[in-house]
This record gives structure tokens, sequence and C-alpha cells, in this order.
């Protein structure tokens, strides 16, 4: 059915550009659309500042805002942080010069791109074929806007069929809300399914490829990606991948040379983050203080600006030999991160390394003194920042006991765990090594083990005793956690319904998808419990109708 011309007409619309002239010019082509409800920003935080607080039905943002935010990095803020309902229509204009290097390297893609110069006529035609795609995938994002997954699968298979012109678009929702429920293998079978289509969709081959890292089989995903990025070398979320890939397999220089790959290909400042990050986290401070330093730089005054950019570079700097930087550095964003606990343990933990190195010792005392008492509120890199600093001046119990806990508390955390051994080795404590790290991450890993051991051989009550206890040592390791939720949704699969156990494994839930927000673990072990609590329901009800 033709969409009427007042639908048009409707739309409340956002311009994004920082020349003047264009978005003249756009609000012109607009209003010949019949388009009059327009707001407009110049740059990247304007238009954050609008979106947070008005819901736009379109949204035209200029690739090159002039800014240290490009209209790409807004994209993917936007989405990162989900303020950009999916109703929203999201067009990049560009120029046709750089038109193939963005929608290369577009990891959140928009729903078009408008090539510079364009027409009235030529917008139009575009928004109506967003509008008829909104229309006809509506049924579908009622239920994505609930997160009501199984009836997004349910509703994509009734409109596959009814309207196939959508296939390839509604395949993709499929396969992303059996990712959420936790069962990879059977979105797997979707991006099969689209690459028997086409053969050359590269989210598909992404998609696949993740649904077998999410399964387990992770050389047989690490092969899929490195194949999808010989025949896609600028599709840059398949270096993501494949870094990920790499540091879950401990390989951590792989995954420095695949994001150094990546930000040699899209330069930006979200890719020179991840890259310093990880120089920082395999000892490579002539890179990381680059890559720091060009974040720091270039985002400055923008919205994807971070205080652990700041943080990192810090110990950069002090740990390069240079306290001085280190402690300008600090002091020119003080006042503007004072909010942020994580930031001042750092903060004082660099302070009183670098005032230390300058022969201030009263003044290094005081900061150690302050880091310490931040530090339990901190989080753990943070107290891995401070645990550094005693290490470093002498204080090795209390530097020690630091690490320790950071460990204890985020054992299946790769980057956590290759921090905390850098700390060990930087500060001349390498052979705390084993101790402190390696001999309690197998002390946890059998503990888990040997209780999940216990409830696979139907010792259940014995299972729950066991990780209950480790729990109460550790309640917030999310991989006692995982194992503690595993074991009770064993425990009611077997003895049935029990209002106490399904409680418990709701509070583990909650807490681990705070601790590992969309992980796949997680996403597994809901589907997990999703399927056990409504076959133990299904079962009592039964049991109560045969009474």
């Amino acid at each position: 059915m033709p969409l009427a011309p007042t639908r048009i007409s409707e739309l409340r619309s956002l311009l994004v550009d920082d020349m003047r002239d264009m978005r003249a010019n756009l609000r012109n082509q607009l209003q010949q659309l019949g388009i009059d409800n327009v707001d407009q920003a110049q740059n990247a935080a304007e238009a954050l500042k609008l979106l947070s607080t008005n819901k736009y039905d379109l949204v035209m943002c200029d690739y090159n805002l002039g800014g240290s935010t490009s209209g790409q990095q807004l994209l993917e803020f936007l989405k990162g942080k989900k303020l950009l309902p999916p109703s929203t229509i999201y067009f990049m204009v560009t120029a046709e010069t750089s038109y193939q290097k963005v929608a290369a390297v577009g990891e959140f893609a928009p729903d078009d791109y408008l090539i510079k110069p364009f027409t009235a006529s030529s917008l139009e035609s575009r928004v109506l074929r967003q509008l008829e795609k909104q229309d006809a995938l509506a049924p579908v994002m009622k239920h994505l806007s609930t997160s009501d997954h199984r009836s997004v699968i349910a509703e994509c298979d009734r409109l596959i069929a009814a309207m196939p012109k959508y296939s390839l678009e509604l395949l993709k929702l499929k396969a992303q809300a059996f990712q959420d429920l936790g069962r990879p293998p059977d979105a797997r079978e979707v991006y099969v399914q689209v690459l028997a289509i086409r053969a050359d969709v590269p989210w598909a081959q992404l998609g696949a490829a993740r649904a077998l890292k999410a399964s387990g089989e992770v050389e047989k995903a690490k092969a899929a990606i490195e194949s999808l990025i010989e025949a896609n070398p600028q599709f840059i979320g398949a270096y993501d991948l494949l870094a990920e890939v790499h540091t879950e397999t401990n390989n951590e220089d792989a995954a420095f040379a695949t994001l150094r790959q990546a930000e040699a290909i899209a330069p930006s400042a979200h890719r020179a983050r991840l890259v310093g990050k990880m120089a920082y986290q395999v000892g490579d401070l002539e890179v990381a203080s680059t890559a720091l330093e060009k974040v720091v730089a270039e985002t400055r005054n923008s919205v994807t600006k971070s205080f652990t950019d700041t943080s990192t570079l810090s110990q950069v700097y002090v740990e390069s030999g240079e306290p001085k930087k280190a402690l300008e550095l600090l002091k020119a964003v003080q006042k503007e991160f004072a909010g942020e606990p994580a930031f001042l343990a750092i903060a004082a933990a660099v302070e009183s390394r670098a005032q230390r190195d300058l022969g201030n010792n009263e003044a290094a005392d005081a900061a150690i003194k302050k880091a310490i008492e931040l530090a339990p509120h901190a989080g753990a890199e943070a107290a891995l920042a401070v645990s550094g600093a005693c290490l470093a001046a002498g204080r090795e119990e209390e530097g020690a006991k630091l690490l320790e806990n950071a460990v204890r508390s985020n054992h299946e955390n790769p980057r956590l765990v290759a921090l905390a051994k850098r700390v060990l080795k930087q500060t001349g404590h390498a052979a705390m090594t084993h101790s402190l790290i390696d001999g309690q991450i197998k002390e946890l890993a059998d503990m888990t083990a040997t209780a999940l051991s216990f409830a696979k051989k139907a010792k259940l009550d014995e299972a729950v005793t066991m990780i209950s206890e480790a729990l109460a040592k550790l309640p917030d390791n999310a991989g006692v956690l995982l194992a503690a939720a595993q074991i009770n949704l064993l425990w009611l699969s077997q003895k049935g319904l029990n209002v106490e156990f399904v409680n418990r494994v709701k509070a583990y839930m909650a807490k681990l998808e705070s601790l590992m927000p969309g992980h796949e673990r997680v996403l597994k072990l809901n589907h997990f419990f999703r399927e056990t609590l409504t076959r133990v329901s299904a079962a009592k009800t039964l049991d109560r109708a045969a009474a």
C-alpha cells in the first residue's frame, strides 16, 4: 500500500552538520517534503543533548562534523548507549569521494547513505523506502522493544513467508534473537541460511563466526574470521571478533597485532583507544603513549571522552620514567573526573609513584595513603594500579593483598589477569606470580569444577553446599556465580520447583548481568534458566492435576 504524503510531513527531524549553509540547504529540502518540525545541531555534543531529551523520527547527520567526533562515531555511541530507538531513521550524509571508506568500515551501519549532492526527490524516495520497511517490520519491532525474543523469532518466520522482499533483514533479526536467547547453534543455522541465499554477506559470515565462538568452537571461529578478513579486508567488525578470540585464547600479541591492523584501516579515537589499552597490557609503552595521546587530544571535547584514557596514559607516563608529564596530565583533568572513583584511585596511585620518582617522599606517602583508602570502592583495574604503587614503594603486604583480591574476584577475566601479571613484572615482583595469580586461579577453577562434577554425578546437595561456601568467600566472582547458577538450576531440574532456589538463581543472574552485560555465557545460562523454569513449572502443574 502506498504511503500517504502526510506521513512524511509528520516526521520530527534532526539535522547534524557543522556548516550552517549545509544545514540550511538540508532544511530547505525537508520543507519541500512538507517536514517543518526540524531541530538542528552543529556538532555531536549538541546532537547528543537533543537526542537525549527528544524522540526523533529522522536524523540526517553529516559524516565529517569538523570536530573531534564524526557522524559515524556519534552513531556508534548512540547505539552502544541504546539512545537511538529502532524506529529512528538515521541517514549518513557524505561526499562521494569518502563514501567507500565510510561504508566499508562502519561497525554500526546507518539506515542509508546520502551521497552529496542529492535532491529533495531523492531524499523523499529514501525516506519512503525506510518508512515502508518500518511498517513491514513493525510486528517484529514491537516484540523487540520488550525483549520478547521468542515472539521476535515467531514473527520473523511469519513475515519471511509473507514478505520475501525483507527476508534478509528478517533473518538477521531472527539470528540476533537466537543469540540474545543464548542459543548460538540456532543463530548459526540462520546465518548459514542467509549465506545460502547470498554467499557474500559479510554480516552473516561474521554472525556465523560469532556463533561458533559462543558455542565453544574457537578454532573454527578463528578460521572463519580469517577467511572473512581475507575476502573483505576493510570489514572492521571481523578484526574486533578476531581480537576477542586471540584474547580469550591468551594470545595477547596476536590480539594486539589485530587491533593495530584495524586501526591502520580505520583510524579513529575509538580504534586508537583499543590499541592504546592493549599496548599497555602487553607492555609496549611507546605505542601505548602515542595511541592514548591521540585519543585524549581527539576526544577532549567529544561525547566519546572517557576518564580511562587519561588514567591509563598517566600510568604509561610514570612507568616510562616521565613523572612530571603524569602529574601535569592528572592536574589538567582533576576537576573534570572528580566524580569517578576509579579515576581518583588510579590518579592517587600514579601521583604516589611520580612523587617518589621526583624525590618528594612526603607527598608520595600522602598520595598512596589516599589511594589505599579509595581502592575498595574503585573496581578491580583501579585496585591493580594501587597495588602497583604499593609494590613499587616497598609496601609488599598491602600491594599483594590488593592484587590477590582483584584476581580472586575476576579470575576468568583474561584482561585483568594479564594486567595483574604485568603489575608484578613491572614492579620487580614476578616471582610472586604463581602464589598470587596462577596458583589461586587453579584453586578457584578446581573448586568450581569439583562442585560442578558433584552436580553432574547427581550429588546435588553436596554441590550446592560446596558452591555456596565458595560464593560466600567470593560474592562478586563471575566464574563462581556462573557455576552457582548452573548448579542450582541442575538442582531444580532434578528435584522440582522450589521458590527459594528460583529466587537464588534470579539473584545470581541479576549480578552476572551487571558484571558481564551481554556476555555469551550469561545469555546461554539465562536460556537454561527459562527452559528449566518452564519445565519444572509444567511438571508441578501436572502433579497437581493428577492429585
